[in-house]
């Protein structure tokens, strides 16, 4: 695989993990807004939000660093592709 692929879909990854990172955190915290832990008007929200989403959005982004050797040498048997 060429680098500049591999630099396409790394870039590709990282903007699919920010849209999941921020989902997961607006979801969490809406659910910690419902139980009670945030304040929807207070800047616990805000730094909940913040904080989740940068954490998130971290351990997505080197996922395809940590697993890397699970997927190095993983080539298509002949007739699959």
């Amino acid at each position: 695989m060429t680098t500049s692929r591999l630099i396409l879909m790394y870039v590709a990854w990282l903007l699919a993990a920010g849209s999941v990172a921020v989902t997961i955190a607006v979801l969490t915290t809406e659910l910690f807004a419902a139980v009670g832990l945030v304040d929807r008007s207070g800047a616990g929200y805000g730094y909940s939000l913040g904080v989740m989403t940068a954490v998130l959005f971290v351990a997505l982004a080197v996922v395809p660093f940590v697993f890397r050797d699970r997927f190095v040498g993983a080539e298509p048997e002949a007739g699959d592709g």
